[in-house]
């Protein structure tokens, strides 16, 4: 029997114990059966509903915990139980890099577009923050004004939610750097698309990561550079070699990583007389031959790891 007619035999159940209650308390003889008939039958729908729910949450959490491996010490287990608790996970995240000269050749202009959907896991409504942090630029590198140019929601069904350019964003200072967010509220089982875009100056040899902060299913990376900016991509994740390399510089797993890890992207601006044709060796690495035997030694480390 499905949860609906479980829940529908339930109320059933409650209407005639609270119906057969009303009418048994008019007469003298039967007044207190018909009490006891509209206990039962309210506590049906409360007190004895949510007992049995709570009950249900409780045997789901102690088996599942035990069913996780008696070999695994206890803070593993714990680990794994925070992850199965996690009400939103974000899908199709697909971050967009263009990078392009500076007029200082020790730095390089970085652009940095991401789109991705956050889904709700529940039946409840579920609140999230949209947060886009532009940490202060790295010693030896100018501040760009209007870091953040374009943020945008949307809706499932299309309606958008907000759509804001450099003009209308207002920016939050810390000690670390400007910060723009906005919370909004996912309903149960459904999703919410967003975008942003920022920029910043960056040196030109560089390892900008990108941190998730939440549970995310699907990644795909493109890199827009000119060809004196060599550029690697690395997915730190037990699955990095199954990376499938796409047209465009551009890179995607569909696997999933947990909140707190990360990829990265790396960069190095070469003298243009010293570009030459690029050698694709995988996936993960775009290289040429003046960088050959640096970035073999990275794809030996990130094997080795």
């Amino acid at each position: 029997m499905t949860d609906f007619g479980r829940e529908l035999r339930l109320w059933l159940l409650a209407v005639l114990l609270i119906g057969g209650g009303l009418v048994l308390t008019r007469t003298p003889d039967w007044h207190a059966a018909g009490e006891a008939f509209l206990i039962a039958g309210v506590l049906a729908v409360t007190v004895d509903r949510y007992v049995k729910l709570r009950l249900r949450e409780e045997i789901a959490h102690d088996v599942f915990f035990a069913a996780l491996g008696v070999h695994l010490p206890r803070e593993l287990k714990e680990e794994i139980l925070a992850i199965s608790d996690c009400k939103l996970v974000r899908r199709d995240l697909f971050v967009t890099y263009k990078l392009s000269p500076h007029k200082n050749t020790m730095l390089v202009n970085c652009e940095t577009q991401v789109a991705f959907a956050m889904h709700n896991l529940t039946d409840q409504s579920q609140p999230f923050r949209h947060e886009i942090a532009v940490p202060d630029a790295p010693s030896g590198c100018v501040s760009t004004p209007d870091p953040i140019t374009f943020v945008k929601a949307q809706m499932s069904n299309g309606a958008v939610r907000y759509e804001l350019t450099s003009a209308d964003i207002v920016f939050d200072e810390s000690d670390h750097g400007l910060s723009w967010g906005k919370e909004v509220r996912i309903p149960p089982h459904d999703s919410i698309r967003f975008w942003s875009t920022h920029r910043q100056v960056l040196p030109a040899e560089f390892e900008e990561p990108f941190i998730f902060a939440q549970p995310t299913i699907g990644v795909t990376v493109r890199v827009d550079a000119p060809r004196e900016i060599e550029h690697v991509v690395i997915f730190d994740h037990r699955l990095g070699n199954d990376v499938e390399s796409l047209p465009h510089d551009t890179w995607k797993i569909d696997a999933a990583f947990f909140a707190n890890t990360l990829f990265r992207t790396v960069w190095k601006h070469v003298a243009v007389s010293e570009v030459q044709k690029p050698v694709n060796i995988g996936p993960r690495l775009r290289i040429t031959p003046t960088a050959h035997e640096t970035m073999q030694r990275t794809h030996r480390e990130n094997q080795a790891g």
